[in-house]
């Protein structure tokens, strides 16, 4: 991706007026932007007052610093979830704020947040906390209840369950559209008098993020919300491997948990009837494959050749950003962030189904086609089979190397 001008200022005005000793205070310092921009900012630029030599410890063959080993009930992260986790002290004092703002028997919700309610059940709350995230059945998580407080919903789709929290904990995706439906979800769960803490981007993140505050206040008020405090840099986000693989095709090594969020207070004051806001979204099958996860994307194709089509240097992508052109030509996104075209990706999903299950890839595949396979189409069969089974084994390894076993 290429460079924005946001990008380039706010990196040399940083420089400029703080001086950072090292890159890890640059990042900081610059909250919100990611580390492969600031580094290519930095290079590009040529900043006097930040030399080249000091970008060496974002040199590639940097030795890549092992992370804290992830909460055991939850899953692994794949990057098409948007699925950044609250480190433990963030998700500590979230719960501590609800606790201390509610009293015992009140229902709270948390919402896209599983390190929140774990810290909830390490806590002695008396609180009935609950959990909604579209992927919440893919965590080991304990509900120590026989009333399933624990909800996979997706809020674009589903109906809200009839609760009266007095408290909510929202960590939306960054973006305008999950901002809003975060929000309306919420407006549903809470009662009036409640509290929500709703996570938002960083001002750095990008140059509209001022603007789609201003718009989110203008939705808030119409949902019968007020806003009573925005804390800017409160929160702190354990960095996922996607992410680590990401910095590290792009030359960044993981640093610590570097990325941070702004948390915006607001109390519910009226009830309104306001519709669901829109979320636009593509349709995305998955195949678990030991530790790791594949997705395909969602279409048919008549064309009987599931291979995988490389489209970045050493397959991994550098990049989070939905802003990335080159999201549109992924067929195929691993939980490593590695990403592949492929002409038939419904295909592709049969035979990962069929590896991960045991089963006779070529008989599923004969079987989504409907007939029997040419001897062409046998070939690319069995090469997408081994090319499935390479990427199952690079991803298993890196994870129980980097992610797990230390």
């Amino acid at each position: 991706m290429q460079l924005t001008q946001f990008q380039r200022r706010l990196v040399r005005d940083v420089v400029r007026r703080s001086t950072p000793g090292t890159f890890e205070e640059l990042v900081q310092q610059c909250a919100g932007l990611f580390p492969a921009e600031i580094a290519r900012a930095v290079r590009e630029l040529d900043l006097r007052t930040f030399p080249r030599t000091r970008l060496a410890d974002v040199d590639i063959a940097a030795p890549l610093r092992k992370p804290d080993r992830p909460k055991r009930n939850l899953a692994i992260p794949h990057p098409l979830d948007f699925d950044w986790r609250f480190d433990d002290e963030s998700a500590a004092d979230l719960a501590m704020r609800a606790r201390d703002a509610t009293q015992p028997g009140d229902v709270v919700v948390t919402c896209g947040t599983p390190t929140v309610y774990l810290a909830f059940l390490r806590q002695q709350h008396s609180r009935v906390v609950h959990f909604h995230d579209q992927n919440a059945e893919r965590h080991n998580l304990p509900d120590h209840t026989r009333d399933g407080l624990v909800k996979s919903i997706d809020f674009a789709i589903e109906a809200p369950p009839n609760l009266s929290a007095a408290y909510v904990v929202a960590d939306p995706p960054w973006y305008p559209e999950h901002n809003e439906l975060f929000l309306w979800w919420s407006s549903r769960v809470c009662a009036v008098g409640a509290t929500v803490t709703l996570a938002l981007a960083p001002l750095h993140t990008r140059p509209t993020i001022a603007a789609e505050r201003e718009a989110l206040w203008v939705r808030a008020r119409e949902l019968g919300f007020v806003l009573r405090l925005v804390e800017r840099g409160v929160l702190r986000y354990e960095t996922p491997p996607f992410e680590r693989a990401a910095l590290r095709a792009a030359g960044v090594p993981a640093l610590p948990d570097w990325r941070v969020g702004d948390l915006a207070t607001l109390e519910m004051v009226r009830r309104t009837n306001l519709d669901r806001p829109f979320l636009r979204r593509q349709g995305w099958l998955s195949a678990r494959l030991g530790r790791t996860e594949l997705r395909f994307r969602d279409e048919m194709s008549e064309v009987v050749d599931p291979r995988l089509i490389r489209i970045v240097t050493n397959d991994t992508l550098d990049s989070v950003s939905t802003r990335d052109e080159r999201r549109g030509s992924v067929r195929v996104w691993s939980a490593l962030n590695r990403v592949y075209g492929c002409l038939n990706p419904s295909l592709c999903h049969a035979i990962a189904v069929a590896v991960s299950a045991g089963e006779d890839p070529i008989g599923a595949s004969s079987r989504h086609v409907g007939r029997q396979l040419s001897a062409v189409e046998l070939a690319y069969v069995e090469e997408t089979i081994r090319e499935i089974e390479n990427v199952a084994a690079v991803e298993n390894g890196a994870i129980a190397l980097q992610y797990l076993d230390h």
